[in-house]
């Protein structure tokens, strides 16, 4: 079961979304990327084990999207 999609606020201003999975916390890889100046999340994606990186689908303003999330 999933919930609610929360905030997690990184250096006071860089929000990451995180959502619960089975009542694990999972960070949004573009937020984590952004939050810590690395470039190019989709290469980071790809280097990361199944295990530790799934997609999702979130509520964004521009209507529900495919996320690549990751876990702790």
């Amino acid at each position: 079961m999933n919930d609610v999609t929360q905030l997690f606020r990184y250096d006071d201003r860089t929000a990451v979304r995180v959502v619960a999975i089975d009542g694990d916390p999972w960070f949004v890889l573009t937020d984590l990327a952004r939050a810590l100046d690395l470039a190019a999340p989709g290469r980071l994606a790809a280097r990361l084990d199944e295990g530790v990186r799934q997609t999702h689908t979130l509520a964004t303003a521009g209507g529900p999207q495919r996320m690549v999330v990751v876990s702790e």
